[in-house]
C-alpha cells in the first residue's frame, strides 16, 4: 500500500521473477496481515505479535485485533506450503 511499501521493490520483484525456486515470499511484521501473489509467487506478510493497523488510502488507523502470527507447514515430500495466520485471544 501506500503507507508501508518496500523501497526498491521493484528491483526484488524482477530478481523474484527470474529465479526457478521461488514460490513462496513470507515476512513480518508489518502489523497487519497481507497476502497476495504476483507472477506465481505468493508473498505473505505476517501480522504482528502486539497492536495491527490498517490503512485506507492515506491514512493509517488502529486496527483492535488481538496480536497474531503465522503458521507455515511445509510438506518436505511434496513441497506443498500450508499457512494461515492465528489471532491471540
Amino acid at each position: 500500500d501506500n503507507i508501508c511499501f518496500l523501497i526498491g521493490r521493484e528491483k526484488i520483484k524482477k530478481v523474484l521473477e527470474q529465479s526457478q525456486a521461488a514460490r513462496y515470499v513470507f515476512c513480518g511484521h508489518a502489523h497487519k496481515c497481507h497476502t497476495a501473489s504476483f507472477s506465481g509467487i505468493v508473498h505473505a506478510v505476517t501480522p504482528s505479535t502486539a497492536v495491527q493497523f490498517y490503512s485506507s488510502g492515506n491514512d493509517v488507523f488502529a486496527d483492535h485485533r488481538n496480536p497474531g502470527f503465522r503458521e507455515i507447514i511445509v510438506d518436505s515430500k511434496t513441497n506443498k506450503v500450508d499457512t494461515r495466520t492465528i489471532y491471540l485471544g
